[in-house]
């Protein structure tokens, strides 16, 4: 087994990777400067409780950073894919916030907007891969099927919400 790191060769490989390195940078601001991260994540500990700061190294830096390695030494599209989809969650849980919480912020719409482009990256590349594979093992009669079906669905449903537009006058 060859242990080389990865390097990307395409613009897809690229763009993955930023997301993973950026990623393992924020892991390593939260591990080794933990308060300025709560300060810029607009949370407080206090005297009493030291284990907060140990918290917040533990489930944020570790999480990070253990996500972005992963991604950069593997360079696998799954895993790009995983990344993807924890940085889309949470955006999710940020826009789940701002509706429940009130927390219809400037703030939290500039982080739903970084960790939804931070989604975005590696999920861009990882499912432009999958499609390849998909489109290599799917059979031209399966194609088509799906492609007609589909076709079909979001017709029925434009049709549906027209009538419907009609109906209510608008």
């Amino acid at each position: 087994m060859d242990l080389t790191l990865p390097w990307p060769t395409t613009n897809g490989e690229w763009l993955a990777a930023a997301s993973a390195a950026i990623t393992l940078l924020l892991g390593l601001v939260f591990m080794f400067a933990p308060r300025i991260t709560l300060k810029m994540l607009r949370l407080q500990t206090t005297e009493a409780h030291p284990e907060a700061v140990a918290s917040a190294r533990a489930t944020m830096a570790g999480f990070y950073l253990g996500a972005g390695l992963c991604a950069l030494l593997l360079a696998q599209p799954l895993i790009y894919m995983t990344l993807g989809f924890c940085w889309l969650l949470s955006a999710f849980g940020r826009i789940i916030s701002m509706l429940s919480d009130q927390g219809n912020t400037i703030y939290n719409w500039t982080w739903t907007i970084i960790e939804l482009v931070l989604a975005l990256l590696p999920l861009a590349f990882a499912t432009n891969m999958m499609g390849i594979w998909l489109v290599k093992r799917t059979t031209m009669r399966t194609f088509y099927i799906f492609t007609y079906t589909l076709t079909l669905i979001i017709s029925v449903a434009l049709i549906v919400q027209g009538a419907w537009n009609i109906s209510q006058g608008a």
